[in-house]
């Protein structure tokens, strides 16, 4: 397996997501079109995270900008073992008053089920900042 250098940009696309590692830390923009994410819409996007990371742990940002929605089978699954491996730590980017309610509860609830730290931020910049902590 090749070692990703942490200092390369690296950038991909599927149907659902745009994803950039820059600097040690793992981006990931839903597209503009996803409001609501369906289960296998959450399998593709860590598919292609894991593809991106060549098995190896970074720490991930998430902006949470277009989602409205992620039904109980969805959510389960994203706070699963199974999916957020490879993930040393977790920023939600939140907007929306709705966002900032779904995300809190998802926090709450992911915290007891990972063994990572998960924060949620109303700016890009402190996200990515303190991201930058978990970065081997």
């Amino acid at each position: 397996m090749d070692v990703i250098n942490t200092s390369q940009i690296v950038s991909a696309e599927n149907n659902f997501a745009t994803y950039s590692l820059n600097n040690g830390i793992l981006s990931l923009h839903y597209k503009s079109e996803i409001r609501n994410l369906a289960f296998y819409m959450a399998v593709d996007i860590v598919e292609t995270r894991r593809t991106i990371t060549q098995g190896q742990s970074f720490p991930l940002f998430v902006d949470l900008n277009c989602l409205r929605f992620a039904d109980v089978k969805t959510m389960k699954y994203s706070m699963s073992q199974e999916s957020t491996r490879g993930v040393s730590a977790i920023a939600l980017l939140v907007r929306t008053y709705q966002q900032k309610l779904l995300t809190s509860l998802f926090v709450k609830v992911y915290e007891r089920k990972v063994f990572f730290p998960v924060e949620m931020f109303y700016s890009e910049e402190d996200a990515l900042e303190w991201l930058k902590q978990f970065i081997k």
